[in-house]
């Protein structure tokens, strides 16, 4: 009874949110709010279905889905906390809502061109250095969740300053994508839509390069934001459209993974696609208490320790969590909020609760003031993926990325840059 009595709580208040998000169409007054509140409800809200009630799933092993009560009483408060946080908010955010009203969208031809070149010279530099990716020197034929999970750990221990790869294989040509599609939205010509279409191709052909499908699954749904701001309407087609197209890749992709491998059927991959979606942050975000039990809070442990800069040893949460899971390494990563109570209990996700909003209305802000709009829309459409990731990881890999913060480094200083010597970007 107490479960049903607390998801039907969460479920109101989020219906609660969703129906203030309709009425002030703040997807449009403040997007990365938005896109932050929607995907933790979408993820960890609906799904923590299968955690108050793990015998109606009914689509894989149920028992690792039951918590202990004490715990889960603490993983309902999370979720509520972090649900309340979403209204009490929102006022605040729709006061910085000067974020993408311009219907005008300018041109950034050297903008693209120079990010295009610091991308290729990064891929030369990492083929100069380690190699072909993983992606290229496998056989298809060999291709298994196995071996990609082993080929893309091996990776990982193997290459230093892999931080600095992602640039050049993924995110400066999803940031060149975004900027081809805004071209080919503006002006449909043959000429542009080639131009990005065959950009988009070879932009998936480098997300794929280290066995990793989330890159993927980022690219499309910044081009899913852009078309929206673009067209100024939400509709239906555009939503169907890009389910559908996201639904086929991770479809072909989890095929690719498990392709070898005994029992593969439709089932499986739906299964496979669901728990993904579904049931792995909530039942990450519901075993926090149980790993804090048994070790106690970490006091700040799982914080990145970008470049060893620090003296402590940093503790992967997610593999601990997938261990505990599973019982043997890889990743199950609860939501940020799982991370700050991980460290400092309630303490941390009440100065969480503060430091996350605060982080999106200062990126807000400062998108505002971008002059160029298409480069203002494809920062806003950046940021909006980063603050999805709040609702699977830590802030850290989200946010407060390092990586992340180069980039717009980067992307800040070439924009300036650009005005100062008197670019198609200085009188914008």
């Amino acid at each position: 009874m107490i479960n049903t009595l607390y998801y039907l709580s969460l479920i109101f208040l989020s219906l609660i949110f969703i129906f203030l998000c309709l009425k002030e169409r703040i997807f449009l007054k403040t997007p990365i709010n938005f896109v932050y509140c929607a995907s933790f409800i979408f993820l960890n809200i609906f799904g923590s279905f299968f955690i108050f009630f793990p015998e109606s799933n009914l689509l894989s092993d149920y028992s690792i889905y039951k918590t202990q009560s004490s715990s889960l009483n603490i993983f309902f408060a999370l979720l509520l906390i972090q649900v309340l946080s979403f209204i009490l908010f929102l006022p605040i955010h729709l006061k910085n809502n000067r974020i993408y009203n311009e219907l005008s969208l300018d041109r950034v031809i050297s903008y693209k061109y120079v990010l295009a070149l610091i991308s290729f010279l990064i891929v030369i530099y990492y083929y100069i250095s380690n190699g072909i990716p993983p992606f290229f020197s496998t056989s298809f034929f060999e291709l298994g969740n196995d071996l990609i999970v082993q080929s893309r750990s091996n990776f990982l221990l193997e290459i230093n300053n892999f931080w600095f790869f992602r640039l050049g294989f993924y995110y400066i040509p999803q940031i060149i994508c975004s900027i081809l599609y805004i071209d080919y939205l503006k002006n449909k010509s043959k000429q542009n839509m080639f131009k990005f279409y065959s950009y988009f191709i070879f932009s998936v052909i480098l997300s794929l390069s280290f066995l990793h499908k989330t890159p993927i699954v980022i690219l499309i749904l910044q081009l899913f934001f852009i078309k929206i701001f673009v067209s100024k309407n939400i509709d239906f087609k555009t939503i169907i459209i890009s389910s559908v197209f996201l639904f086929i890749s991770m479809f072909s992709l989890y095929y690719l993974s498990f392709f070898g491998q005994l029992d593969i059927s439709l089932g499986f991959i739906l299964s496979a696609l669901f728990q993904r979606i579904f049931a792995v942050y909530p039942l990450a975000l519901s075993l926090v208490p149980d790993l804090v039990n048994h070790y106690g809070f970490f006091y700040g442990a799982t914080i990145i320790n970008p470049l060893g800069l620090f003296d402590f040893n940093q503790i992967n949460l997610s593999h601990e969590l997938h261990y505990l899971i599973y019982g043997f390494v890889a990743n199950a990563p609860a939501p940020a909020i799982g991370y700050a109570y991980s460290d400092f209990g309630f303490l941390g996700v009440f100065f969480y609760v503060i430091i996350v909003n605060a982080l999106i209305f200062i990126y807000q802000f400062f998108i505002s003031f971008i002059k160029n709009n298409t480069i203002k829309l494809v920062f806003l459409c950046y940021m909006m993926t980063k603050a999805l990731f709040l609702s699977m990881t830590s802030i850290f890999d989200s946010l407060l990325n390092p990586t992340d913060i180069f980039l717009f480094l980067i992307m800040i200083s070439i924009y300036y840059i650009n005005r100062y010597f008197g670019g198609e970007l200085r009188n914008n």
